[in-house]
């Protein structure tokens, strides 16, 4: 079957406009409404989104395993490229969070699911870190820079 130089042209340009349109939700490019169709609740959270939330409770789950724990500290790290004396956002997208655990059996290093009432629903990477007064502690870094 021989094709012409002209049919092949709109056969590849019809393809490209479709790729385009259709393309975009399937590979998470951001919308009409600006915002990405595919991304989790936590691209859209800040520190201080998570500041807010101190001494609430988090549900983290590894598959049907729910383990609760409550956030005790949110620290805002500052860009050390700053210019000395420079003042750092409160928007910051670069923090860490501490969790409190009161089980018995410390988390393992792992991604969980997460939900919280006021924030929803993400995934997050923890760490577990030393046992204090009883109360085993989960750290997370979150990097947007």
């Amino acid at each position: 079957m021989s094709i012409s130089r002209r049919n092949f042209f709109k056969i590849g340009g019809l393809s490209a406009v479709t790729a385009f349109v259709l393309g975009k939700p399937a590979f998470g490019q951001t919308g009409a409404v600006g915002r990405s169709v595919l991304a989790d609740q936590l691209a859209g959270l800040l520190g201080r989104d998570f500041r807010a939330q101190i001494g609430s409770t988090f549900n983290f789950y590894a598959g049907t395993v729910l383990t609760q724990a409550v956030l005790t500290d949110v620290n805002t790290f500052i860009n050390s490229s700053a210019r000395k004396g420079a003042v750092q956002k409160t928007n910051s997208g670069c923090f860490s969070l501490r969790f409190e655990v009161a089980s018995s059996d410390p988390l393992e290093q792992a991604t969980y699911d997460v939900r919280h009432d006021v924030l929803g629903n993400f995934p997050l990477f923890l760490v577990p870190g030393a046992a204090a007064n009883g109360q085993h502690l989960l750290h997370a870094v979150l990097n947007r820079r």
